[in-house]
């Protein structure tokens, strides 16, 4: 909560702020350290949140995911040029799962 009190500018997200002052929706489903800058990255399925915590635990980053994007994220990992995987389950219809590459590119996170 104190992130969030912290950063004003989350409220605009009113889902996002939601999950975490009213009912803490947040399960981990994965977990991966960045291969460069050490940062822990926690992925939820629930609540299709990601939290990017620094090496001393303090919240760095949170990203509300896109659910047409990531039904259910349920892996993460990087390479070891610190590209971003997260893998999601496939949907009840087609069965397929994807899995997503993010890499940075100027200060931006770019879906491939």
């Amino acid at each position: 909560m104190v992130y969030l009190a912290a950063h004003p500018e989350l409220i605009k997200l009113k889902k996002l702020f939601k999950i975490f002052k009213d009912k803490l929706e947040f399960a981990p489903s994965g977990i991966a350290v960045h291969p460069k800058t050490q940062n822990i990255y926690v992925l939820s399925s629930q609540g299709k949140t990601l939290v990017v915590l620094h090496s001393d635990g303090q919240i760095a980053h949170i990203e509300k995911l896109e659910k047409e994007i990531h039904p259910q994220p349920e892996g993460i990992c990087f390479d070891q040029e610190g590209n971003l995987f997260i893998s999601n389950e496939g949907k009840e219809e087609d069965g397929v799962g994807k899995i997503y590459k993010f890499e940075r590119k100027e200060s931006e996170i770019v879906r491939q």
